[in-house]
């Protein structure tokens, strides 16, 4: 039997990437076995720019940084991005071309992220109900959790 696991390698806020390894579910010694990994430093759909969290469900991978949410198919493809700004406008919106997203920008509106008075984002932690229909995101910011689709 085998199982999977996510590793999430920050540098910074200029590099992030995710690599799927997979480990025999046997012995404490067992080698782990590199699978895949995808992403690179930019503000487009699928790049990264300091990744804070990543929830993994039936929907896909969630991450965030910033002030967006991006969602990611089973292998690793862009699906979308979510936020104040990620597709050009100045208001929360969906982006789901990953060459027409930007890394959106603060906001204290419904589907928005608010800034911190310590950083420039506030977004802490997300995670998605078992069977994948709700992403749950913390936005310390704006001192609250917001609830979405699992389509934002």
């Amino acid at each position: 039997m085998r199982r999977a696991g996510i590793g999430v390698w920050g540098f910074g806020c200029a590099f992030a990437c995710f690599a799927v390894l997979a480990s025999l579910a046997a012995p404490a010694h067992a080698r782990q076995e590199f699978v895949m990994q995808f992403g690179s430093t930019g503000t487009q759909g699928g790049q990264f720019q300091g990744v804070k969290a990543l929830a993994l469900g039936p929907g896909g991978l969630y991450t965030i940084e910033a002030w967006r949410v991006q969602q990611f198919d089973l292998e690793g493809n862009f699906q979308r991005a979510w936020g104040r700004g990620v597709a050009g406008g100045q208001d929360a919106e969906i982006c789901t071309v990953a060459a027409s997203c930007a890394c959106g920008f603060a906001g204290t509106g419904e589907g928005e992220f608010a800034a911190s008075s310590l950083s420039f984002d506030s977004l802490s932690g997300i995670a998605t109900a078992p069977n994948g229909d709700v992403v749950t995101v913390e936005d310390s910011g704006g001192n609250r959790i917001q609830r979405f689709s699992s389509t934002g």
